[in-house]
């Protein structure tokens, strides 16, 4: 997952960052990364999200698990008819 991040992080394909960096300086961004994690947008978002929760609502204590988008197992993918019925049903609550 390291070259994944990294290679968003660098705006590159992972082909293209392992074509541009020599093995040293891979080895070295996985060492800055163990000290200082490149940074993630979605904990981000979410640990943020929580706190403003936290903070302006009396409900439920939020965590920020709870604003990640969780990976859908293999095979989870919706059909065609799923998203219509789910734009149906968010358009039938504006109503």
């Amino acid at each position: 997952m390291f070259l994944f991040r990294l290679a968003a992080h660098q705006g590159k394909s992972i082909g293209e960052l392992l074509d541009s960096t020599p093995s040293r300086e891979l080895t070295e961004w996985m060492v800055y990364d163990r000290y200082f994690p490149i940074a993630d947008g979605w904990q981000q978002t979410g640990i943020l999200s929580a706190l403003l929760c936290n903070l302006l609502s009396s409900g439920p204590k939020r965590k920020p698990e709870d604003f990640i988008p969780a990976a859908k197992p293999p095979g989870a993918e919706q059909s065609a008819a799923d998203q219509v019925a789910i734009m149906q049903s968010l358009a039938a609550r504006r109503r």
